[in-house]
């Protein structure tokens, strides 16, 4: 082969040249040779194994993603009694009426994180931080027992047992056993804190009776409405009335009314399914 005839072949074969991945020097320079011999370009050889490394791959990356995704445990509590939740931890969670408790099963050991939409307590077994999120703040602890309530409208966290850390955007609140957080009326993003008296060691609802020292009637008869899954309409002079007292939640509703409602000279009147008016009994 003339010079220049063999020069003209080695320019076409580089100008259509592309390099191999992950090849040494002697494979390049014999692949080189190679391809000006035979006078055409040269291309990496396409392994036969890479499509399995693909797919193995994305089979891998599925399993990750379906077992996360099937880690996540949602619970909903619709009935007319309480729920109880044991998390991966061995930690408890008692679910209130119309309440959901969310988290995954997968990640517990390394993150204890729950959300939380209506009213649960929770007693939580020592370990490392547990968080509690809800969509007005978020509830951090490490071992104690507390209740938070999220209802529409409604926002209060009641520590029992240990200390309890609620925050927000705005600020964070320290709360110790006997303390309450909730939103200020005033400023309703800024969470405030006050001292409530009760011996008790976790609220009402969460066993079987609610037991009341000098309570706001009007309170009680919201627990009365969550437990049935009833509605009251009252006057406004039913604020000022406290009551002492208790129920047991496997009592009928009927038999509730009547302990919350005669001291006070009280009736309830059916109006429809699940709506009563309440008015003093000389009233009508």
């Amino acid at each position: 082969m003339k010079k220049e005839a063999f020069e003209d072949q080695v320019n076409r074969v580089l100008a259509n040249w592309k390099t191999p991945k992950l090849s040494t020097n002697d494979e390049l320079w014999q692949n080189l040779l190679y391809a000006i011999s035979e006078g055409k370009s040269t291309q990496p050889a396409k392994s036969k194994t890479w499509p399995w490394v693909v797919a193995a791959s994305l089979f891998l990356v599925f399993l990750t993603a379906g077992t996360f995704i099937f880690s996540n445990q949602t619970l909903l509590n619709t009935g007319a009694a309480k729920q109880t939740v044991l998390l991966p931890d061995g930690s408890k969670v008692v679910l209130h009426t119309n309440s959901q408790i969310s988290y995954n099963s997968l990640l517990w050991p390394i993150n204890r994180t729950a959300s939380l939409k209506g009213e649960a307590f929770f007693k939580v077994t020592k370990g490392s931080v547990f968080t509690v999120k809800t969509p007005s703040a978020q509830v951090q602890v490490l071992g104690t027992s507390f209740v938070v309530n999220t209802r529409p409208g409604q926002f209060n966290v009641h520590c029992y047992t240990g200390k309890v850390a609620v925050a927000n955007k705005s600020n964070k609140v320290i709360l110790t056993p006997g303390h309450q957080a909730f939103f200020s009326s005033a400023n309703h993003s800024k969470l405030i804190t006050k001292q409530v008296e009760s011996s008790q060691r976790m609220p009402a609802w969460a066993g079987d009776s609610y037991t009341y020292t000098n309570e706001k009637l009007t309170k009680v008869l919201k627990d009365i409405e969550t437990q049935y899954g009833v509605s009251f309409t009252y006057k406004k002079s039913l604020h000022r009335l406290s009551f002492t007292g208790e129920w047991n939640s496997s009592m009928r509703l009927d038999e509730v009314l009547q302990i919350v409602c005669l001291p006070f000279n009280l009736e309830a009147e059916k109006l429809d399914k699940n709506s009563f008016t309440i008015e003093f009994i000389n009233a009508k």
